[in-house]
C-alpha cells in the first residue's frame, strides 16, 4: 500500500514537472506574439491601396487634437488602435481622451481581413463607405475598412458639446479603403494594418475634406417652460365669479 502511494505521488510530481515548461512555453509564445503585434513591419513590396475617393494625404498635421474610434467587433485587426494612435502622433497630432473636445475625430470600422484577390478587394472598395461587403477568397491577402474623418471647431473654453456628430462640425470625409498583397505572411506580421494606419493618418492630416458643413454654435440645453400654478388658480376664480 505504501509503495502504491509513493508511486502515485511521484507520478503526480512527474506530470507537474512536464506541465510547467509547457505553460511557460505558452506564456513565452503569447508574449512573443504581442511583441510582434506591436512592432513596425515594413510594407510589402507589391502593396496595393485602393480608395473609394480620390483623396490627398499629408505627412504633417497642423497640431490638432485627434480622438481615435475603432469598431472591430470580430477582433480582426488586433492592436490596430495602438498602431493608429502612434501613426497620428508621428503625423503631428495630439491625441485627446475626450472626443467632445477633439478637433479631429478619426473613426475606423474594420470590415474584412483574410484571403482574397485584388479584383475582389477593388470591387468591395467601389461599394463605397457603408456599402455591402461581398465574400472574398483567393491566394492573396486583403484588409478592408471604412473610414470617417470629421474636422470640428472646438470652443476656446473647451466646453463639452451636446452632439459630437452635429455641433461645430466643419467638414468630413467618408471613404472605404482596401489593401492587397500577394504575400501571405503579411497577415501574420500585420504589415497591412501598419500600412492602413499610416494611410489613415495621412488622410486625417490633410486640411481639406470631401464634405463641407455649416458649424453650429454650442448652445445650452433649453429648459422646457413650466405652466405656473397661478394661472390655473386665476382661471378657477374667474369661473366661480361667473
Amino acid at each position: 500500500m505504501q509503495r502504491y502511494i509513493s508511486h502515485t505521488f511521484f507520478s503526480c510530481l512527474l506530470i507537474l514537472a512536464l506541465c510547467l515548461p509547457a505553460a511557460a512555453c505558452k506564456h513565452r509564445v503569447a508574449s512573443n506574439s504581442y511583441a510582434a503585434e506591436t512592432a513596425h513591419p515594413s510594407s510589402p513590396k507589391d502593396l496595393v491601396i485602393s480608395r473609394s475617393l480620390a483623396l490627398k494625404t499629408k505627412d504633417r498635421s497642423a497640431g490638432e487634437t485627434a480622438s481615435v474610434i475603432i469598431s472591430d467587433h470580430k477582433g480582426l485587426a488586433g492592436h490596430f488602435a495602438e498602431r493608429l494612435t502612434e501613426q497620428l502622433r508621428m503625423h503631428g497630432f495630439e491625441i485627446g481622451s475626450q472626443p467632445s473636445r477633439s478637433e479631429r475625430l478619426v473613426s475606423t470600422i474594420i470590415l474584412y481581413r483574410g484571403s482574397g484577390t485584388r479584383e475582389q478587394m477593388e470591387a468591395n472598395v467601389r461599394n463605397s463607405y457603408g456599402g455591402a461587403v461581398s465574400a472574398m477568397h483567393g491566394h492573396g491577402s486583403v484588409l478592408l475598412a471604412d473610414l470617417l474623418v470629421v474636422r470640428r471647431r472646438v470652443p476656446e473654453n473647451k466646453t463639452s458639446l451636446r452632439s459630437i456628430s452635429a455641433h461645430n462640425t466643419v467638414s468630413s470625409t467618408q471613404v472605404r479603403i482596401g489593401l492587397f498583397s500577394d504575400e501571405r505572411h503579411v497577415l501574420d506580421d500585420r504589415s497591412l494594418e501598419e500600412a492602413l494606419a499610416n494611410e489613415i493618418a495621412g488622410i486625417a492630416a490633410y486640411t481639406m475634406d470631401e464634405n463641407k458643413h455649416t458649424p453650429s454654435v454650442t448652445s445650452p440645453i433649453k429648459s422646457t417652460p413650466k405652466k405656473s400654478k397661478k394661472t390655473k388658480k386665476t382661471r378657477k376664480k374667474t369661473k366661480n365669479r361667473r
